[in-house]
């Protein structure tokens, strides 16, 4: 299912991730397929991908194995963030990102970097620039060569006010990263 999410067949990745759900005797497979259906969901409808993040959130305590339960605790709270960002509720995704942070030392380097792209988001819109520049720092540190770096780069420079900088990251992330820029359009 992840192969095919790469590949752009959703729907494809959807069905083997509904049957892994539906099918699984291992409730933490189950669980973890039940979360990249909610991040799917995310796609097509900001509301209804919040709910079925909020009701993973509350089966994460089940999971027996503790990195485990962090693992999908740390990427639901992320899904969740993010959510509630671009849906403009800043106040429940501070409340998330608290519970967020505390988290992040401990996780797999790219569930830290997907915490801190989504903690940027947040950081960009409180507007709290320095710790903007200071989670992408540690992205930097985790991902240097990831697209994804510049085109935050980019953002930030952009939500500080600074036109010209942005301009220059996106202009870098264009040449270097030219597909990424076609995926995102």
């Amino acid at each position: 299912a992840v192969q095919l999410k790469r590949r752009g067949r959703f729907e494809e990745a959807r069905g083997l991730w509904s049957r892994v759900a539906q099918e699984s005797l291992d409730a933490t497979q189950a669980l973890l397929a039940r979360l990249a259906l909610a991040e799917c969901e995310l796609l097509d409808n900001l509301s209804s991908g919040r709910m079925a993040l909020e009701l993973i959130l509350a089966q994460v305590p089940a999971v027996a194995d503790p990195l485990q339960r962090e693992h999908i605790e740390a990427q639901t709270l992320s899904g969740l963030v993010d959510n509630l960002v671009f849906a403009g509720n800043m106040a429940a995704a501070r409340h998330h990102a608290g519970l967020l942070r505390p988290l992040m030392p401990r996780l797999r380097v790219d569930d830290r970097i997907h915490a801190c792209e989504v903690l940027i988001e947040l950081a960009m819109r409180e507007p709290d620039i320095a710790a903007a520049w200071s989670l992408l720092a540690q992205v930097k540190l985790l991902a240097p060569n990831n697209p994804s770096t510049l085109s935050f780069e980019g953002q930030i420079h952009w939500f500080a006010g600074n036109a010209l900088a942005a301009r220059d990251a996106f202009d870098a992330l264009l040449a270097n990263h030219p597909a990424y820029c076609s995926g995102l359009t």
